[in-house]
């Protein structure tokens, strides 16, 4: 049986003989249950909440994992899959909201809501920008072909003097 005690001597004795800088990781699901001795600083120096994956977590994980960059809106499939991912995600925030005490359904989808605002506030403005661009070149283009029109045309006039008879 592990007791607390024997717990943090384990842990004393790991950082007296490693000298070096380690990582250790610990998990737990109750931090609030955890004894002080345990998490005090020199113990556990650096407390990070890990939440559960939201849908730009999921695309980053998908790009590194799978080298698929489901950033781009080309392929119909990806779009199919983010909205699947996205959907489960909410049915999971939904439940996790339903398990804290004091909060319902309505606190979490209004969280969703937000956070769906916000995806959609920046896919119009990926999308805006990505118009202006495109504009942008084919402005560019437009006026590169009339300069070369107009650089063609010149020649052949001048092309045109050089031939005519003088007088």
């Amino acid at each position: 049986m592990v007791t607390l005690s024997g717990l943090l001597n384990f842990i004393d004795r790991l950082w007296s003989v490693c000298g070096g800088e380690w990582i250790v990781v610990f998990t737990t699901n109750h931090v609030d249950k955890l004894d002080a001795a345990l998490i005090r600083r020199g113990r556990m120096d650096m407390h990070i909440e890990m939440s559960y994956c939201d849908l730009e977590a999921y695309r980053t994980l998908a790009k590194n994992y799978l080298g698929t960059d489901v950033n781009t809106d080309d392929d119909a499939h990806q779009q199919q899959m983010l909205g699947s991912v996205d959907e489960i995600l909410m049915r999971q925030s939904i439940m996790m909201a339903k398990r804290i005490a004091g909060s319902d359904e309505s606190y979490c989808l209004e969280m969703r809501a937000e956070v769906n605002v916000k995806a959609k506030a920046e896919a119009k403005a990926k999308a805006e920008a990505k118009a202006e661009s495109q504009a942008k070149a084919k402005t560019e283009a437009e006026a590169e072909a009339k300069t070369t029109q107009m650089d063609h045309d010149n020649q052949r006039e001048e092309q045109n003097v050089l031939k005519s008879p003088k007088i």
